[in-house]
């Protein structure tokens, strides 16, 4: 599988599956810029368990009403829609 394929199939960049690639010690065939990365199974794994930095959801968690109304935090919930995030945290306020 080459990196092209592998950033296709886990939704990324290809810069950062040939960064990722030179960073954790994946073989490669040729010099500078015309490297060739040789994957493995194991190799493209560990990529796919990786941390995705754009991944991590923010400490300030979405607040919302006793019905469940979004009243801060509409932008994080649509960006969590966005991007799969099934669970996000919720700060719930009476209506007091």
């Amino acid at each position: 599988m080459t990196s092209e394929e592998i950033a296709a199939k886990y939704q990324c960049n290809p810069s950062t599956v040939r960064n990722w690639a030179a960073v954790n010690g994946v073989a490669y065939i040729g010099t500078g810029t015309r490297k060739t990365y040789t994957w493995t199974e194991a190799d493209i794994e560990r990529f796919a368990k990786r941390e995705k930095p754009g991944r991590r959801w923010p400490e300030k968690p979405i607040t919302v009403n006793e019905e469940n109304t979004v009243i801060d935090g509409h932008a994080r919930l649509e960006a969590a829609k966005k991007i799969g995030i099934k669970k996000i945290p919720v700060d719930r306020k009476g209506d007091n």
